[in-house]
């Protein structure tokens, strides 16, 4: 047994005497640091309003997307293809306790990248802090902790024979802190 200690003591003394056992060794390095501040009064776009990918319908037809849920609801001939649909997702912050007045727009126009072709969504919805869907317009109490968070959902109008091809729009969600 003596000699296994013996040994097991020699392994861990060779590597100190590469180094010189007897010197101290020192080494400053430096590391980062980040952080972002808002402001008091922001509205913020954390995920775009998305319905997928679906294939070109025969028909016309539409296809709904639940701002509470994000669940889709297709008419018609659409048929949905894939792709990562997600409601529009906002996230505010104001004083505690206040009210903000929320307002969007009633349509959206999506227009066919590299072409006129155009649909629209219609029938915009907004859930506030994933309660039931509402219109895009209201007043909301930001509660103890000064946020709130919008989910948008709407309904997509798709023509029969809709040019292939993606389409993007923009929309504006308005907060008014009082």
């Amino acid at each position: 047994m003596a000699t296994r200690t013996t040994l097991i003591i020699s392994l861990l003394a060779a590597p100190l005497a590469l180094f010189g056992a007897s010197s101290a060794a020192a080494q400053t390095i430096s590391g980062t640091t980040t952080v972002s501040t808002l402001l008091a009064y922001t509205l913020l776009n954390t995920d775009e309003l998305d319905f997928g990918v679906i294939l070109q319908p025969t028909t016309a037809g539409t296809l709904t997307m639940d701002p509470q849920t994000g669940a889709l609801t297709p008419s018609g001939s659409i048929t949905l293809a894939g792709g990562s649909p997600s409601t529009g997702k906002f996230l505010g912050l104001g004083t505690p306790l206040r009210n903000v007045i929320i307002n969007g727009p009633a349509n959206i126009t999506l227009t066919r990248s590299g072409g006129t072709q155009t649909m629209t969504i219609s029938t915009l919805r907004m859930s506030i802090n994933g309660g039931a869907p509402r219109v895009m317009a209201g007043a909301q109490n930001l509660g103890l902790s000064g946020l709130i968070s919008i989910a948008v959902g709407g309904r997509l109008n798709v023509g029969a024979n809709q040019a292939a091809g993606t389409y993007n729009g923009t929309y504006i969600i308005t907060a008014n802190y009082q």
